[in-house]
């Protein structure tokens, strides 16, 4: 089973508009409301890949109730605990001239929330083979160290997909899969990053920290992995028109997520990743199973660096 932790999920409202006047009346294109988040999208993206996952984290409100109603109605399993205050944040997605993000701050976790998770996940009885993403940003409410005490003694594959102080927290834990962009991992080496051997380089220094595999998401051109058993691949993206890319990173990890579930492979897990996040970044919204397969079908041959 996998099992995705969403502790900061979003209704994203995404608005289309051909350009914004500030200090205007603006009139939008198209405007659409759906569940996100990080871990959120993951678990979709596993669903329209059929691989079985359920989705956790936290909800607070009506707006909480909206997020989980609609996950379940697209045929999601849904295990989320429920915040007593506040509301899960709505999060504006503007796309234009230039793609722009809205990002509200969510509803605080306290103390009791956060210790109902744990006792939540420590009745899972995870077993090594099962997979569980801890995907975006910390709540407000939630400590540095919060994902670190989440993920400690889990006893199976871990993925970690944040950023800055929180993801080198983890690192402790020595977590399977760690996914940053190129952006994240400049900000956390604290340098450029401009050919793929600093990348390399850069990745290798969070393995020597814990990480065991790093996957590293280049944007439009693809995404390397450094594998702990010292393969370094690198998978180009597919060519295609980029319609958005929110959402791309989540999916390149599901499709690495479904890709080693169904294969016990990393370089099968890194081309159906690539394939589920450039399918993605070509599409409205998240990505289906047609896109992906399309996408699959016109991926550049792998290089082993």
């Amino acid at each position: 089973m996998i099992y995705t932790i969403t502790c900061n999920p979003a209704l994203d409202c995404t608005v289309r508009l051909g350009k914004l006047n500030q200090g205007a009346i603006n009139y939008v294109d198209g405007c659409v409301m759906t569940p996100g988040g990080k871990g959120v999208n993951v678990s979709r993206v596993l669903t329209a890949l059929g691989e079985p996952n359920t989705a956790l984290g936290f909800v607070a409100g009506s707006n909480g109730g909206m997020l989980e109603s609609a996950l379940q109605k697209m045929g999601l399993c849904t295990a989320f605990t429920h915040l007593d205050e506040g509301q899960t944040r709505i999060n504006v997605k503007l796309y234009g001239a230039v793609e722009t993000e809205l990002n509200a701050p969510g509803a605080p976790v306290p103390t009791e929330a956060m210790a109902r998770l744990l006792h939540q996940l420590d009745g899972l009885s995870l077993q090594p083979e099962n997979i569980v993403c801890v995907c975006g940003s910390r709540a407000p409410g939630m400590g540095v160290e919060a994902y670190r005490q989440m993920i400690a003694d889990m006893g199976c594959r871990v993925v970690v997909d944040t950023s800055g102080e929180a993801l080198l927290c983890t690192l402790a834990e020595k977590p399977w899969l760690i996914k940053p962009n190129r952006e994240e991992l400049e900000a956390l080496t604290g340098r450029a990053l401009l050919t793929m051997e600093t990348v390399i380089a850069a990745a290798q220094e969070l393995m020597a920290q814990g990480a065991q595999n790093v996957l590293v998401s280049l944007g439009g051109d693809g995404a390397v992995l450094c594998a702990a058993d010292g393969t370094r691949l690198y998978q180009p993206a597919p060519d295609g028109t980029v319609v958005g890319t929110v959402g791309a990173g989540d999916s390149l990890v599901a499709g690495f997520v479904a890709g080693y579930t169904r294969t016990g492979t990393m370089a099968e897990a890194l081309r159906l990743g690539v394939a589920c996040g450039s399918a993605t970044a070509f599409a409205e919204g998240l990505a289906d199973k047609p896109d992906i397969l399309s996408a699959l079908q016109w991926l550049p041959k792998m290089k082993e660096l």
